[in-house]
């Protein structure tokens, strides 16, 4: 109860952080008039290069291919690169964006950016565009156009505006799946602010984002944070105990260093399904329990007590697969094997209770034969042979037949048969 209430306000806390940083850029856009504030854009059409060349146009059959195959087609509307209209486009941009009609200026960005592709002029109006649909509350369409400048400048100078863009956006998100819970696939056609289908799912891919284009930034290690807190709260232990294990090995100067210790060894436990299942879960969770008394002893306060019950209920599961072991061979007669698993118990967990039962079970069998009986021994006998017990009896000379034999391989006994006249 205490780390689901952790993470509840881990998650509280970083939404604020999210708010705090989106409000700051906002302050970067404000100038101050006799008319009230004006919202100036980050990059003005008058910061843009004028001039520059873009790669030549594709020609002959090049022209069909996919990747050209929308520039192909805009050229031949009339509406192929042009850099004083993508300009012209962009100013209009501005104009709006001043006036707070970001949806409009969205557009113009938009159409800026089609008119002069691969060029800084592309780069800024889909940033702008980004911007626009964002203070627009429009965030899936800001969240694409971000992408769209990652993923076409992998350098781009607005790297950490974008990631702050983007984090704010899958708290924002994440905060609105948690107030609406819903079925993933019901669509959505009237709340502009977030995406048409898996609200839930479309936070994840934004923490993911800004983990993936900058992956050493200042946000990277919150990201990660975000996404493993959000997937415990949807008990989704698997995929919670991946991202606790990414803080831990490649974010080893997080804030949350101590914090995805202690969740991860719970996401451990909540993954461990009983003693018929895999037992690596009680492995990892016991290692991961020892590794944080080692590295956060004196700072874990009332935590170690509870970790040592813990690590305590582990040893205690161990017993347990033991014992079903013990009891499976106890129930079909296998005293021999019984015996091995109640003797682990006793020497490996003495201090559990099943420790106690275990040897009240063993003097119960003490006296009991070490296999059961088998009663279809003579099955054996037909089809691979000679009883191997009977086999060795008769090499021994134990049994009458044994005698026989002996008897018979006499050499006076050999004389007599030859002389029989029978061979």
């Amino acid at each position: 109860m205490q780390a689901a209430q952790r993470t509840c306000f881990a998650v509280a806390a970083c939404w604020c952080i999210a708010l705090c940083m989106a409000l700051c850029g906002c302050a970067g856009h404000v100038a101050a008039t006799a008319g009230g504030p004006v919202y100036n854009p980050w990059v003005p059409v008058e910061q843009v290069p004028v001039g520059e060349t873009i790669d030549p146009l594709p020609t002959g059959w090049e022209r069909f291919e996919p990747k050209n195959l929308g520039l192909t087609i805009s050229v031949w509307t009339g509406h192929g690169p042009n850099d004083p209209i993508a300009h012209q486009l962009y100013a209009q941009g501005d104009e709006l964006y001043r006036k707070k009609d970001y949806h409009d200026a969205a557009l113009k960005y938009e159409a800026a950016a089609n008119r002069f592709p691969g060029t800084t002029l592309e780069e800024d109006a889909l940033f702008m565009a980004g911007e626009a649909h964002f203070f627009a509350d429009e965030y899936s369409k800001a969240d694409d156009r971000y992408g769209t400048v990652v993923k076409k400048y992998s350098n781009t100078r607005f790297m950490n505006l974008i990631v702050y863009r983007q984090f704010a956006i899958g708290v924002y998100w994440l905060q609105f799946d948690h107030l609406h819970p819903g079925y993933f696939l019901k669509p959505n056609f009237t709340n502009k602010t977030i995406p048409m289908f898996d609200t839930f799912g479309y936070a994840i891919r934004a923490f993911d984002e800004v983990r993936l284009n900058d992956p050493r930034g200042k946000l990277a290690d919150e990201a990660i944070w975000m996404t493993a807190n959000a997937y415990f709260v949807e008990h989704h232990y698997d995929d919670a105990d991946y991202y606790y294990k990414l803080i831990r090995t490649d974010y080893p100067k997080s804030v949350h260093q101590k914090e995805a210790h202690l969740l991860g060894i719970q996401t451990k436990l909540h993954l461990y399904q009983g003693p018929m299942y895999d037992e690596r879960p009680l492995k990892q969770a016991e290692e991961l329990i020892d590794q944080t008394l080692a590295q956060y002893g004196r700072e874990l306060g009332d935590e170690r007590d509870r970790l040592m019950l813990a690590k305590g209920e582990i040893h205690a599961q161990y017993a347990l697969r033991y014992w079903s072991d013990a009891q499976f061979y106890e129930k079909t007669s296998h005293y021999a094997s019984a015996r091995i698993y109640y003797n682990e118990i006793v020497k490996k967990y003495p201090q559990t209770e099943l420790a106690k039962q275990s040897e009240v079970r063993l003097g119960a069998i003490a006296s009991l034969p070490d296999n059961p009986k088998d009663y279809f021994k003579w099955l054996a006998i037909v089809f691979d042979g000679e009883d191997p017990n009977k086999q060795d009896a008769l090499t021994a000379g134990k049994t009458p037949l044994g005698d026989f034999i002996g008897t018979a391989n006499s050499d006076s006994n050999k004389s007599d048969v030859r002389n029989s006249g029978r061979f």
